[in-house]
């Protein structure tokens, strides 16, 4: 029997040839956690299983509280009663060895099927790769600030990035005051939503300059 190819199957293919390519995992999935798209990147993030599992065909993070907060997430960005201007929500994604990834949960709206939810997951260290300098110069930030930045990518607090910078818990809330001043943002949320949008661009550049999850 012939096949019958229609312009939607198509575009999908395209779809997923196209976001097989890009760095970042990225993911569909439902208000309760349902996945129903993984691209190429995701699929080896949760195959490391350090910060990600798939479980009753759920995605789950491997911390508890990262778990909760990402149900929270889900819940917040397919509310069908919210309105219509929902905004990202960043939150990290830690694993037992102290790393992680950073993940970005966005809204996907359609008027043809119940709400989903699309994430974008980051591994912190690839952050690197945007043009942080690039970034700095943006928004003005010291090589301080930014060394502050990019340790917070990671989901950690005021005292462990003192603790990994070699800092006083004083000078970290300084930096933070005048990063948050400079980026227009007033949460640590916010900044993760900025970095990841960066890092998203950055991810569209040829893979040869892309650095993938091992696996």
């Amino acid at each position: 029997m012939m096949e019958v190819r229609t312009m939607a199957t198509d575009a999908l293919e395209l779809l997923d040839a196209v976001l097989n390519e890009v760095c970042p995992g990225v993911l569909l999935a439902s208000r309760d956690g349902v996945v129903m798209y993984m691209n190429a990147a995701a699929k080896r993030q949760v195959r490391l299983g350090g910060a990600l599992t798939i479980v009753n065909n759920r995605l789950r993070p491997t911390d508890t509280a990262a778990a909760s907060r990402l149900g929270a997430a889900l819940k917040q960005t397919t509310d069908p009663g919210a309105h219509a201007g929902r905004q990202a929500v960043a939150l990290a994604l830690p694993d037992r060895g102290g790393s992680g990834f950073v993940a970005t949960v966005l809204p996907l709206r359609s008027a043809a099927s119940a709400p989903l939810a699309i994430i974008f997951i980051q591994d912190p260290n690839a952050l690197l790769l945007f043009p942080a300098e690039a970034f700095a110069k943006l928004y003005g930030l010291t090589n301080g600030e930014m060394r502050v930045t990019l340790v917070m990518t990671q989901g950690a607090t005021a005292p462990h990035i003192a603790g990994s910078l070699g800092i006083s818990t004083q000078t970290v809330r300084t930096h933070l005051k005048h990063i948050f001043q400079k980026t227009g943002t007033s949460r640590q949320a916010d900044l993760l939503t900025l970095m990841s949008r960066a890092a998203t661009l950055a991810d569209r550049a040829p893979a040869a300059h892309c650095r993938e999850v091992p696996g």
